[in-house]
């Protein structure tokens, strides 16, 4: 049997390793996680996980390929030939991914180009009606008035975007949890007055508090906004607000908005050119409507790169990571560096990292941390169980895992720096709450942050490196998990690496046309659900359960202490046997009682669940297909 391909060095290997783990997650993902379950509580949590459950995956993973010399259906067949099954299902898992990962490339491909020329700005001035305006003003176009001056509060307008009537509010709501109610005041201070010197008989509140606490609430949830109230202190009546009147300039007219939405759009947000021109998303994952050729195009570009990264297995990634690992860090502390000098910057860093210690006794935050470890790591999708088995005899398997796993900590860390400062800078030219500018996902990365990009000096410049970031963070991702499918292929089959790759490559990309439609975003999000919360969790469960109990924790333990710099104590053990399994089967009753709520934000419920449920009872059985199929000797 012929020699193993090796990595071309250690450094090649953490490179590749950290480039699967660093991904699109660590920018569009971890944020808005950290930000809405804590802040630098959650980061404790994080970290805590990492440790707990992250690095001792990647050891377990790193380990199995070593051991075996083969992807993961070969890892698997080498445990025992009626596991092979289950290392096809963890290729199939990451495969689906690999269909969708190129489609957010090909998004990166022609944003590069968009922010060459801002090309998702909107026509200006095309919602402005003078008639509608609030009043003259010398303000710049699209310059924001804040805060809103008392001298205009109560004054009557219409939104030019949907035509509702309002009046002008210099503040948001400020809700109060008092005697196990809530209550509605329309000023800060009325709010403090009013637990200064309490009264009401409860007549007045808007819902029961969760708790007898009496305190001002720190945001207003979403499930009140519109809500009409009473003050019980000075019988002012209005409805719940989550932000005071939005006053924008145009053309020396002041226009008035009631929400962030609207004032984006008549500011020209890139929502509207993401969703509806570039996209032209439907509104059911069942109605394909246009293809997208320029998607299409981006989209071939894409493919093309990723096949030319693992052209000749680790021979080209050992080259290629050196620039799709260290340019994307050093474009990201670039976009630090300019993000922590614009003005209101550190509004959005103190969202980031302020402690909300009280969140470290929710459950909620826990499964918040270990979901995000598992996601941003890449275990579970025969990545790193395929980079292990390229692993020269001589190695050092724990000491490995632990750089690869704090070096995409630090990562993704970095990434919410860069990402809060712009949006604090955002919040602080509307006048509104970083609250109400978060995003996660698409909607941060190709509406906020191309909004944001548009109104900084130099926006072309920032806009185009801020994409070729992106792009440079997805690629390492993208060929590391087709690298993870050719070398199954490879392993079983003896087939060469140039053909695995073509042939795999071309199933995926005939498989992801269809998301260069407008059905394309609705496909995306489902898969991408169901893969991260079942096919990933799934297979690490199985992985845990297989190697932690069947083969036998302190086993596989000595093996990892054999090739590495340091031993790794009984510790991994109760890991990978208790604090692991436990944790999935919490991330698995978790998510299967939120699916009876829509999903996702496009409110996705019936036959779309089908689609994702479909996929995850394909896969066992395909996997099964291809460990039954007659294999090349």
């Amino acid at each position: 049997m012929a020699a193993r391909e090796t990595w071309s060095s250690k450094t090649a290997f953490i490179l590749a390793a950290i480039g699967s783990a660093i991904g699109l997650g660590n920018i569009w993902r971890f944020p808005y996680i950290t930000y809405a379950n804590g802040g630098g509580a959650f980061l404790v949590a994080y970290f805590v996980c990492l440790f707990l459950a992250g690095i001792p995956l990647l050891m377990l993973e790193f380990s199995l390929g070593h051991q075996s010399q083969r992807a993961a259906p070969g890892s698997f067949k080498r445990i025992s030939p009626r596991l092979e099954w289950f290392g096809w299902f963890a290729v199939g898992v990451g495969f689906i991914i690999t269909c969708y990962y190129a489609i957010i490339m090909s998004w990166c491909v022609n944003y590069t180009f968009e922010a060459a020329t801002l090309g998702w700005e909107q026509e200006h001035g095309q919602y402005a009606q003078e008639e509608l305006a609030v009043m003259e003003t010398g303000l710049e176009d699209y310059e924001v008035l804040t805060p809103v001056p008392n001298e205009l509060a109560g004054i009557a307008f219409v939104s030019p975007i949907d035509s509702v009537a309002d009046v002008i509010v210099p503040e948001a709501t400020t809700l109060v949890s008092y005697r196990g109610d809530i209550y509605g005041f329309p000023t800060r201070d009325e709010a403090e007055a009013f637990l200064d010197s309490p009264c009401g008989d409860g007549t007045c509140a808007i819902e029961p508090a969760g708790d007898n606490v009496s305190h001002v609430l720190d945001r207003v949830p979403d499930n009140l906004v519109g809500k009409p109230y009473v003050s019980p202190y000075s019988g002012a009546e209005d409805v719940v607000r989550k932000v005071a009147t939005i006053l924008v300039a145009y053309d020396g007219h002041l226009y008035a908005f009631s929400n962030v939405d609207e004032a984006s759009a008549f500011m020209g947000s890139p929502g509207d050119y993401f969703y509806n021109d570039f996209l032209g998303l439907t509104d059911t994952p069942w109605r394909l409507g246009d293809f997208k050729w320029y998607l299409f195009i981006g989209f071939a570009i894409s493919w093309v790169w990723i096949i030319a990264s693992i052209w000749k297995g680790t021979k080209t990634v050992s080259k290629v990571v050196y620039f799709t690992v260290l340019i994307p860090w050093g474009l990201l502390i670039l976009f630090i560096i300019r993000g922590v000098t614009l003005p209101g910057s550190g509004t959005g860093l103190a969202f980031y990292l302020t402690p909300v210690w009280s969140k470290l006794m929710d459950p909620s935050i826990w499964l918040a941390a270990i979901s995000q470890v598992f996601f941003s790591l890449s275990v579970g999708f025969a990545i790193m169980i395929a980079y292990g088995s390229f692993l020269p005899q001589k190695t050092d398997l724990a000491g490995n895992a632990f750089i690869i796993g704090i070096a995409d900590a630090l990562t993704a860390f970095m990434g919410g720096l860069a990402v809060f400062s712009a949006l604090g800078y955002q919040a602080s030219k509307l006048g509104v709450p970083v609250t109400e500018v978060v995003q996660s996902g698409p909607g941060l990365t190709f509406v906020a942050y191309p909004h944001i990009i548009s109104g900084l000096p130099g926006a072309r410049i920032f806009g185009v490196l801020f994409f070729l970031m992106l792009l440079t963070l997805a690629v390492d991702s993208a060929f590391s998990l087709v690298e993870a499918v050719t070398s199954s292929v490879k392993d079983k089959w003896k087939t060469t690496h140039k053909r695995a790759n073509l042939t795999v490559g071309a199933i995926a990309f005939l498989l992801g046309l269809p998301m260069l439609t407008g059905a394309g975003l609705h496909i995306l999000d489902i898969a991408d659900h169901f893969m991260n919360s079942f096919g990933l969790t799934l297979v690490v469960l199985g992985e845990v359960i297989i190697l932690g109990w069947g083969v036998g924790a302190a086993k596989q333990r000595e093996y990892i202490n054999r090739y590495s710099s340091f031993r790794v104590g009984p510790w991994w053990d109760i890991c990978v046997r208790w604090i692991i399994p436990m944790g999935i089967l919490w991330m698995l009753y978790s998510e299967i009682q939120q699916r009876t709520v829509p999903y996702g934000s496009f409110g996705l419920r019936g036959m779309e669940f089908a689609f994702g449920w479909l996929l995850i009872i394909l896969l066992p059985i395909v996997a099964d297909i291809m460990a039954n199929a007659r294999a090349k000797e």
